[in-house]
């Protein structure tokens, strides 16, 4: 699957793997099935990787912005990252 359309997914930009697909369809060269039967085979290591790496890139953006927000629930942590693996393995 072409990484930007999986990104597109994992930022939120498209809200279902349809909708990313239907978004970026004329540059793509394979069927929604094709698309579909790809992502039944991506293990969860390599969807959790892709996450942390969208998270650091996007961390390092806002931080160059100087976009950096306080953390409005004090106690958790800052990392989106390690938020969003706590909140799939008590899931």
């Amino acid at each position: 699957m072409p990484l930007r359309l999986w990104k597109s997914l994992v930022c939120g930009i498209q809200k279902s793997v349809h909708a990313a697909y239907k978004a970026r369809a004329a540059n793509l060269i394979v069927s929604t099935t094709a698309l579909y039967k790809k992502l039944s085979g991506v293990e969860l290591d390599v969807s959790q990787a892709l996450v942390r790496e969208t998270v650091s890139e996007l961390q390092l953006l806002i931080h160059q912005m100087g976009g950096e927000q306080p953390n409005l629930l004090p106690g958790l942590s800052k990392s989106p990252t390690s938020t969003f693996v706590r909140i799939k393995r008590s899931g």
